[in-house]
């Protein structure tokens, strides 16, 4: 796994910033910040909620410069006292084909939800389409259920490169769900023999072998977060081998104390 290579990377020189709709006469609650180089599209756009959901268009282009069915919308966000469970979401108009939605209400990563109060992160909304789609039109908008405020930083678009990920969203929904269940599984073989104190080889192995693929798969998921692969990739290695390696590598000193303990018993009751 670790020879891999970046499969899915956004090209440095394939992305496009996007500009932002200036604000329409008479619209509140949104704002375009320049940082001196508007020319290039380099502004900060920031939207503050009302009552009730509020639903404000950030970016509307015709003919987005991508090329590829696979690409992606990046950038950072910052948001104070929002209210609710507010996101970003990106609609991909491909004609005939017809529109879809990418939408940022993850629980975690670039794709979590904006709630409460962060400072600057980033963020992408991603979109796999069909090969031969073509993309017409892209909009961008900012959902929010309440008050509150958000500050978006400039937008890049970019194409993914045309190879994939290492798997699927849905595949690494499986891998997560798999390993998590090898690992409860190991766990409770080795929760049940050394409270009985029976087979020390079998479980100092299981723990052995639990905390080096844990660290195998941690050491995977930096891999992967440093080639660009995409958080449904990098998160289930980083979880999994994180909680093999704290968890069977806390155990085992007191695991293995346990065992001496109960072999110094047995050889003073052999003594006496």
């Amino acid at each position: 796994m670790l020879l891999i290579p970046a499969s899915v990377v956004l090209a440095a020189d394939d992305e496009a910033v996007l500009k932002y709709l200036p604000p329409q006469p008479g619209q509140e609650g949104y704002r375009t910040i320049s940082d001196g180089a508007s020319e290039a599209g380099q502004t900060d756009v920031e939207v503050q909620g009302q009552a009730g959901q509020t639903l404000t268009p950030i970016v509307d282009i015709a003919d987005p410069p991508v090329s590829t069915h696979r690409y992606c919308v990046r950038g950072r966000v910052k948001y104070e006292n929002v209210a609710g469970t507010a996101y970003l979401e990106m609609w991909s108009d491909f004609g005939k084909n017809g529109a879809f939605f990418s939408r940022g209400l993850a629980e975690v990563g670039p794709m979590r939800a904006i709630t409460g109060s962060s400072p600057w992160r980033d963020f992408e909304l991603p979109f796999y389409a069909e090969p031969g789609m073509r993309l017409e039109r892209l909009t961008i908008n900012v959902v929010m259920p309440g008050p509150g405020t958000i500050t978006i930083g400039p937008l890049t678009l970019g194409s993914l490169e045309a190879a994939s990920a290492w798997w699927s969203e849905p595949q690494g929904g499986f891998i997560g769900g798999l390993g998590g269940g090898a690992l409860g599984m190991i766990g409770a073989a080795v929760g049940i023999l050394a409270s009985r104190r029976r087979a020390r080889g079998v479980v100092m192995s299981l723990i052995a072998a639990g905390f080096g693929g844990g660290a195998f798969l941690v050491v995977a998921g930096i891999v992967a977060l440093c080639l660009g692969q995409p958080f449904f990739v990098a998160y289930p290695l980083l979880l999994l081998g994180g909680i093999s390696t704290v968890v069977l590598g806390g155990l085992a000193p007191s695991i293995l104390r346990r065992y001496r303990e109960d072999e110094f018993r047995r050889m003073a009751a052999l003594d006496a």
